[in-house]
């Protein structure tokens, strides 16, 4: 799986011929030493709705507006109802 950094969006924007790319939240388990180890990531996916790749490091919540805050805690939150990506 490819890891992008935050800056990505503008990156895939370019690559795919200034269209957006799909994306969404994601759940992703890793290892903390011996224990699992869960965070959220942005996740993108190819034109046939395959995973193409996400960010390399969790995200984190921020915005220009308190909407804006909500918004992404909102989209966060129902990351927790799909399927977890297993990166262990």
């Amino acid at each position: 799986m490819k890891l992008w950094e935050k800056n990505t969006i503008s990156y895939l924007i370019q690559r795919n011929n200034n269209t957006m790319s799909k994306w969404n939240h994601r759940v992703v388990k890793t290892k903390d030493g011996v224990d699992d180890w869960y965070t959220i990531h942005e996740v993108f996916y190819d034109k046939d709705g395959n995973v193409d790749g996400m960010t390399k490091q969790p995200i984190s919540v921020g915005g220009n507006t308190i909407e804006e805050l909500k918004w992404t805690l909102t989209k966060m939150l129902e990351s927790l109802d799909k399927n977890i990506i297993d990166e262990t």
